[in-house]
């Protein structure tokens, strides 16, 4: 390398950092990055991306619809190991096939699913032999003497004996009759709720809209699952970022605090790594979680303490949940894996169960997966127009509400044409222009006239 002068010369001009820098990123994503996106870290240095090729790798690596390999369902074994197991399965006889666990639990399910006719059909033989005619003979008359009421008693004691087992045996298998078809019909219908429950727990939802409800921090989302409108609850907490000088484990609580308040804070906070905005240093980062609910009945507490000189800042308090809810979830989402329900009936769900999904492992809103209708509401002049939309089945519904009690509905098929022609003479494309075979159907009905028409 020759250079012309000596004495002015500075190293970084003759460097070429743009390679160095690649290189020293390289050598980050190969020892840092890219083992930890393997492990499903998220990336500890943000500075240094990760490559596309990882991205495509993750995506298949998760993959619900990944298909499995024959070596993961089968092993191999070696040729003298297989003709011993042949020669130990041939050796057993039909009575130790039988005494197996799954032949003899198919036989007790079988002598189950019997046990009932066999006893239906003792019951009517005990019936038919029990008769208490057939038994008993013809009854005795009551005579006029002692023995022949005492005679009379007698046979009408057994005779009750004999109604009252019969009256309790049909009791009992009417019972057992209508115990069975009752469990056989809820066991159906618990059975549909459970499916459209692990339908919800397994597969990935597409978001229609976000409502904020009545309660704080309680938003209800509408969700397409599985060609399925489904309503769920979502409870956002409220997040913020406070940036301590020193750490707060080593320093005493000063300032007084009530129970409630106390109990409100207790265990929300942990420490975490971020990039602080305007490059600012993150000393001891601590991010805070707590529940709308309790961030609303104790903000002013919550304000006298991050008033304490040994906090540097205090990072997106003022976020709003709706936002943050948009930008964490966005519009297909999952419940995470490790978050198993006892309760998959229940439709109420924390933040931190949901993970966001791209777009590359699923697509969101298929064309025709909705059906959609369209309101319109004009008021005028004392009169009132709703108009009902229906594209699928190119019908529309116009009601119009007046106060005069006479029929003035002009010609419909006449207004329509023409303005048709006023919008054709101002060169207005045809295609957005109705067609002309329409046909009204009108009806009036004392102050209101409404009318449809069929594309």
């Amino acid at each position: 390398m020759r250079v012309s002068s000596v004495d002015n010369l500075d190293i970084r001009e003759i460097l070429d950092w743009n390679y160095y820098i690649e290189r020293f990123n390289s050598c980050i994503q190969k020892i840092i990055t890219i083992p930890a996106a393997l492990q499903n870290i998220r990336n500890p240095v943000l500075r240094v991306p990760h490559p596309e090729w990882l991205h495509k790798r993750l995506v298949e690596k998760n993959s619900l619809y990944k298909q499995k390999r024959i070596t993961d369902v089968f092993n191999t074994i070696d040729k003298q190991t297989h003709i011993d197991n042949s020669e130990i399965q041939l050796s057993n006889d039909i009575e130790d096939i039988a005494g197996q666990d799954k032949t003899s639990s198919s036989v007790i399910k079988i002598s189950k699913t019997k046990t009932l006719k066999r006893k239906r059909d003792e019951l009517n033989e005990k019936t038919a032999t029990r008769q208490w005619r057939i038994v008993l003979g013809p009854p005795p008359s009551f005579g006029q003497t002692s023995n022949q009421h005492i005679k009379w008693l007698n046979y009408q004691k057994r005779k009750w004996d004999i109604q009252r087992e019969q009256s309790s045996t049909n009791s009992d298998t009417n019972i057992q009759l209508s115990t069975k078809q009752k469990s056989s019909h809820n066991g159906k219908i618990d059975t549909y709720i459970r499916r459209a429950a692990e339908h919800l727990h397994t597969r990935p939802w597409q978001i229609i809209s976000y409502e904020l409800t009545d309660q704080p921090g309680l938003f209800k989302a509408w969700c397409l699952v599985e060609h399925e409108l489904v309503q769920i609850k979502i409870k956002v907490p409220r997040i913020f970022y406070v940036n301590y000088r020193t750490s707060i484990e080593n320093n005493s609580n000063q300032t007084q605090r009530s129970i409630g308040y106390e109990r409100a804070i207790n265990n929300c906070s942990h420490k975490v790594n971020r990039l602080l905005p305007r490059c600012s240093q993150a000393y001891h980062l601590y991010e805070y979680r707590l529940d709308e609910n309790h961030f609303q009945d104790y903000y002013t507490d919550i304000m006298t303490d991050l008033s304490n000189p040994n906090i540097e800042g205090v990072y997106e308090m003022n976020v709003p949940l709706d936002f943050r809810l948009l930008i964490t979830l966005g519009c297909i989402c999952s419940l995470r894996k490790e978050h198993h329900r006892t309760n998959i009936l229940s439709n109420l769900y924390e933040f931190d169960e949901l993970e966001f999904l791209a777009l590359s492992e699923q697509t969101y809103l298929q064309s025709g997966t909705l059906q959609c209708i369209y309101l319109y509401i004009h008021q005028d002049n004392g009169k009132l127009f709703i108009g009902l939309f229906i594209p699928n089945n190119c019908r529309v519904f116009i009601g119009i509400l007046d106060d005069v009690r006479e029929n003035h509905m002009p010609n419909l098929n006449k207004l329509l044409k023409n303005e048709c022609e006023k919008r054709l003479q101002r060169e207005i494309d045809t295609n957005v222009l109705p067609i002309n075979e329409h046909q009204f159907v009108k009806k009036s009905t004392q102050n209101t006239f409404y009318f449809n028409h069929l594309c």
